[in-house]
Parts: C-alpha cells; structure tokens; sequence
C-alpha cells in the first residue's frame, strides 16, 4: 500500500508496529450467537475432528438474515412492554424453522441478542403448558372410528386421585363448565378440562407414545394425568421439533442448522440432504392444525387472526403460572411468500 502511495512512510511504520490481535482461543465469529451455537454443536457432532475453528472450512447454513433480523427485533422490541408487570426479570428466547424441511432459519437465545452467553433457546427448560395439549386430540384423532373434530367431549368436574392419595381437580381459565364442547372447540379454545377427561379415556401410555413420535425424548416426559396440561419442561428448541412434525402432515424432519462443509482442497466432508419419515397418521396431522387454525380465529390466539387477518396462521399459545417462575410460550405457523411456511417458536421465560 505503501508502493502505492496508499501509506506514506509513517502510517505504514505506524501499522507495522500494531500487533496482530490474534486471538488465543479462536471462535466463529457471529452477529446471531444463539444461533451459531446451535451450528456449533452440528458441527462438532457431525464433522467431528474434521472441524478446527482455525481450519479454513467453508461452512454453509441454513441461516436467513431476514428472519433472524426480525426474530431479534420482535423480542427487543416485546419484552420492554412486558417487563412493567413481569417484572425486570423477564427473558426470552424464539426459533424459527421451515416446517417442511426441518431447517433452522433463525434463533435467539435471550433478550440480549448479541450476547454470547447462555443460550435459552437450546438450553431453557420450562414447563410447556397448554403447547402439550394438540398432541392429546391428535392421539384421538389418529382413531377415526372413535373421534373426529365433532365428537363431543365432556367438560364437568373431575377429580384424580394418585397413588400417594393426593387429589388433583383440573379447572379451565374462565372456572366454568360447558357440560358438552365439540373437540375442535375444546381445542381452538384450550379447555383444560376436556383435555383431561379425553386424555384419560385415551389412557397415558398412548398419549406418552404421540410425544416420542412427534420427537419429544420419553425422558422428558412424567407419565402422570397433568401432562396432558404441559406439567413437563421442554426448550423452545424442542417444542419446535414437536410441532414440526404435527403441522408437517406428520412427516418428521430433523431440525437442521448446518447444510454442507468444505474443506481446503474443495472436498465436501459433509453434505445435509434433508430427509422426512412419516411419523404420525397425515390425515389426523391434519385435522388437528385445523383445530389449531379454528384457534387462532375464534380461540385463545384471536389476537393474531385481528392484527393479520390476511394470513393464513394457525397457533397454539401455552402459559405456566407457578411459585417458581411465570411463563408464555406461543408456537405460530404462517405462510410467508417467498419462504413458504414458516414456523415459530417463542418463549417469555423468568
């Protein structure tokens, strides 16, 4: 530069005399940290010693800019309106994902987007609350000789004792009984109750077996009545890969960051070739999204049907009040051209 008389003399004495800021321990360097820790762990579990952080791969994502952009302003911009009655304590994590592929297009891992730290969208266990209960009508559904969207369930007073004699009485939000609800509208209107009784004529083994087919680790799960309400904890991540699989005609697709890797010499030592097995029955995949559409127009997720009536949503919110910790999930699908379906999965986390 200095031949170029890009430098004078001086400038370039100046910078020759810079150190080089190379850094002890290397990392990706990344605007979207939450998200980059997901490919992090990808990386090391599926290019294994091939992956050096020093070592001049070529690494191709599934990332969108324009996603990931919107995901991190719609949390900055949400949880400031939210902290005066939740209190200063109040996080938040969302993950975006194509629900036909399985391909992560955006993550975040706290309200600090920038920050690279602990990553709530991978590692926040909360209990999912009412994002449990489509799996409890898809189970029903998946026995078309038994129960459809019609069939009517019984919403009155039911108590369960367990083996230890304590006795547990499931309410719905508003305190009331309705006597008979369709199931759909049991559903689109998330009626604990209902769930409750269907989920005990179903029987828990049954239930337990469309969480694992969905993609949720049996481990995870306490097979007792109120995990038909969401008494279990998952990650923002891992509700993602159970509604992946529900809202994609019950085809599961593993959820993706990384897509190839290349190497120095231009090998490809990974390649990503999505790939989908039919994990629950499609048409009762399909007829409980419709419940879930119903939802979004005349059930508990009304608000989005108003503020974006042009799209074709469908949602299931869950909310968990304990003495322990207060918190909002809310599971969204849309189609947004050019991307196709999108799906979303957002938790407000104290």
């Amino acid at each position: 530069m200095m031949q170029q008389d890009l430098l004078t003399a001086s400038e370039f004495d100046q910078a020759a005399s810079r150190d080089l800021d190379i850094q002890d321990n290397p990392k990706i360097a990344s605007r979207q940290p939450a998200y980059f820790q997901q490919l992090t762990r990808e990386l090391a579990n599926k290019v294994g010693d091939d992956f050096q952080f020093d070592s001049g791969l070529k690494v191709f994502t599934s990332l969108d800019p324009v996603s990931q952009h919107e995901l991190e302003q719609a949390l900055v911009k949400t949880i400031p309106t939210l902290t005066s009655t939740a209190g200063p304590s109040l996080e938040g994590a969302a993950v975006a994902v194509d629900r036909h592929s399985g391909e992560i297009r955006a993550m975040v891992g706290g309200k600090r987007t920038g920050y690279d730290g602990f990553n709530r969208a991978l590692n926040a266990s909360r209990q999912i609350g009412s994002l449990a209960k489509p799996a409890v009508y898809l189970t029903a559904l998946q026995h078309p000789e038994q129960y459809s969207l019609a069939s009517t369930l019984q919403d009155k007073p039911i108590s369960l004792k367990s083996s230890k004699g304590k006795v547990w009485t499931p309410r719905n939000y508003d305190r009331q009984f309705r006597g008979e609800v369709p199931l759909y509208q049991a559903l689109a209107k998330s009626l604990n109750v209902p769930t409750v009784q269907l989920g005990m004529s179903l029987g828990i083994p049954e239930v337990v077996a469309t969480f694992e087919k969905l993609g949720v680790d049996k481990k995870e799960i306490r097979p007792v009545p109120s995990m038909f309400l969401g008494s279990f904890s998952l990650t923002p991540l891992q509700v993602a890969q159970m509604y992946q699989t529900l809202t994609n005609s019950g085809k599961k697709a593993s959820l993706s960051a990384l897509r190839s890797v290349i190497n120095t010499d231009g090998e490809v030592i990974y390649q990503s070739i999505p790939k989908v097995s039919q994990s629950i029955n499609q048409q009762a995949a399909w007829l409980t999204t419709y419940a879930m559409k119903k939802g979004v127009q005349e059930g508990t997720g009304r608000y989005l049907n108003r503020q974006f009536a042009w799209a074709p949503w469908r949602g299931k919110r869950g909310r968990v009040m304990t003495p322990e910790t207060v918190g909002l999930s809310v599971w969204m699908a849309v189609r947004l051209p050019p991307f196709g379906w999108v799906e979303t999965t957002i938790s407000l986390l104290s």
